[in-house]
């Protein structure tokens, strides 16, 4: 089983929480981070000892801020603290959702800022590594600190509360008792550090992250499918094409669009293509590669956090001093997430399109088709599909609608702004799910007409797909609906693409490391600028790869 240690100095991978989350990777802590959380837990001691006002530690919250609490009540103060935050409403999260959020909260920890003790902090990847796993209500939070989620974990960690053991809901008593854990006891400010991060929209994030990945390498080969089935042009991806706009996203979706159509027919100068196609095929390259631009910063921003400290007040080990903070804001991740259902409506809206020219091509084939002479594997009934995908896609369009401007103002007017981050990322998640149906829906649609042409070869790319497809529907009965086809089908279509966060730079191949660091210090994924530069050593590159 593969382990990951969380480091002060090596920053965790979006990757690296779906290892854990999803394939249940073990975790540890490296010694810097043990010193680092030692660090941040002796400036709380400190404070105390000296009689310093810190919020949280010796002081009410919210409004009740400037309320003193003495100290023969603080142990039990912090005890009602994550009691009073555990009111979440809803069906209970999955056991990947809890994972990632779990880990995100010990992956900030880890920076020493929090104040956590060293005992409660091995806490969190001991229940992770025992598997149990918090009863978390779905709605919790509103994105300015994840109070009602975080507090049900909490409660778990002191006892309180219900969890989950190989599946089974106990008493967290009893979840901790039978895997060989006892509750802890939350000592200084730890009922509020427990409660106060953003890891719901932190490690669901990263999930969300990788779900989008796969479904953007799913869009690629989607639309390559279709331009094999409506005999496409292959210009508009030609690297030239790519130079003269100086996109380093653009290029990467064109050089991936031929990567999966390398040896197909449409390689071929002697066939008989479409001299120019409609736009929904033509500028493949310019809308994902638009995504594309989108996710990279998404991902840095997720990423970024994942490795940052959120709590407020923050306990500085570097110079001792407890500061009152807003990082507890997820701002940025909020508006990535606004920012990428966007994007995705955009990838559903152009595969709705190209549904629509597969649609013609192949009534217009079938039209002057001798059925009995269609070759062996000819899938007969691909379905009305178009209409199908009319329907997705303005379900799409309804979920890319902002949600972040939505939150009130709260407790007394101290809290009045959020962010709404974790409804950013649950839209995202449903909007990625219903997009993954429908690009699934166009592989099988654009399958269904090439597999009446026993002449054409296919791309060693988008060739797999058209094989899983036709498999599919060599299992079902000879006047099976179509729809039948579609449910056997996508499932098989999403899971053989991969969830792997970094997206390729032509194929899906290792990252780039960023030139002035090496990559050492930033996690997988180099900074964007937020002006991207039209330099002209950027169209020297995309210029000598289009040369190579």
């Amino acid at each position: 089983m593969k382990t990951v240690s969380l480091s002060f100095s090596s920053p965790l991978t979006l990757d690296e929480v779906q290892s854990i989350a999803l394939d249940a990777a073990e975790v540890t802590l490296a010694p810097d981070a043990r010193e680092r959380i030692a660090l941040g837990r002796a400036v709380l001691t400190d404070a105390l000892e000296k009689g310093t006002r810190v919020y949280g530690l010796n002081t009410g919250l919210g409004h009740t801020r400037d309320v003193e609490i003495s100290r023969d009540v603080l142990d039990q103060y912090q005890v009602d603290i994550v009691v009073s935050h555990a009111f979440g409403i809803g069906p209970s999260l999955p056991e990947p959702e809890v994972r990632a959020i779990m880990l995100a909260r010990l992956a900030g920890a880890v920076r020493g800022y929090s104040g956590l003790s060293l005992p409660v902090a091995e806490f969190y990847s001991q229940m992770l590594n025992a598997g149990v796993v918090p009863n978390v209500p779905r709605e919790g939070s509103i994105g300015a600190s994840d109070l009602g989620t975080l507090a049900a974990i909490a409660a778990t960690m002191i006892g309180r509360g219900t969890a989950f053991l190989n599946g089974t809901k106990l008493s967290s008593a009893q979840a901790l008792q039978q895997a060989g854990l006892q509750p802890i006891t939350l000592g200084l400010k730890e009922g509020l550090a427990v409660v106060s991060e953003n890891s719901y929209s932190i490690g669901i994030g990263a999930l969300a992250l990788g779900e989008v990945a796969r479904t953007l390498r799913l869009a690629d080969v989607a639309a390559a499918l279709t331009m094999e089935a409506a005999r496409s042009s292959l210009t508009p991806f030609d690297p030239e094409v790519a130079v003269a706009r100086s996109s380093r996203s653009q290029a990467d979706v064109a050089a991936n669009i031929l990567s999966l159509l390398e040896g197909s027919y449409l390689t071929d100068p002697l066939q008989a293509i479409s001299l120019q196609d409609p736009l929904s095929i033509r500028t493949v390259a310019q809308v994902h590669g638009a995504a594309r631009a989108v996710f990279d910063n998404l991902a840095f921003t997720v990423e970024t956090e994942l490795n940052a400290s959120d709590d407020n007040p923050m306990t500085s080990p570097d110079t001792g001093r407890a500061l009152s903070t807003g990082n507890f804001h997820p701002m940025e991740i909020a508006l990535g997430f606004e920012s990428i259902r966007v994007a995705l409506a955009h990838l559903a809206l152009i595969c709705e399109r190209r549904v629509g020219v597969i649609g013609m091509e192949f009534w217009s084939s079938r039209a002057s088709t001798d059925v009995a002479s269609l070759p062996g594997g000819a899938i007969l009934t691909p379905g009305l599909g178009g209409y199908a995908h009319a329907a997705i896609s303005a379900r799409i369009r309804t979920l890319a609608n902002p949600v972040t401007l939505n939150i009130p103002s709260l407790d007394h007017g101290q809290e009045d702004h959020a962010t709404a981050a974790p409804l950013a990322v649950d839209f995202t998640r449903e909007l990625t799910a219903k997009l993954n149906d429908m690009l699934a829906g166009e592989i099988i649609i654009a399958s269904a007409l090439l597999s009446w042409r026993a002449d054409v070869t296919l791309g060693a790319g988008t060739r797999p797909y058209f094989d899983v497809v036709v498999q599919a529907a060599k299992e079902g009965a000879a006047d099976e609906l179509g729809g039948e086809l579609v449910a056997r089908a996508t499932p098989r279509l999403v899971e053989m693409t991969s969830r792997g966060v970094h997206l390729s730079r032509g194929a899906d191949s290792a990252p780039d490391v960023h030139p002035s660091t090496g990559g050492a210090d930033l996690g997988s994924f180099a900074p964007t600028p937020l002006y991207r530069s039209r330099k002209k050593a950027l169209t020297d590159e995309l210029h000598n790869a289009a040369a190579g």
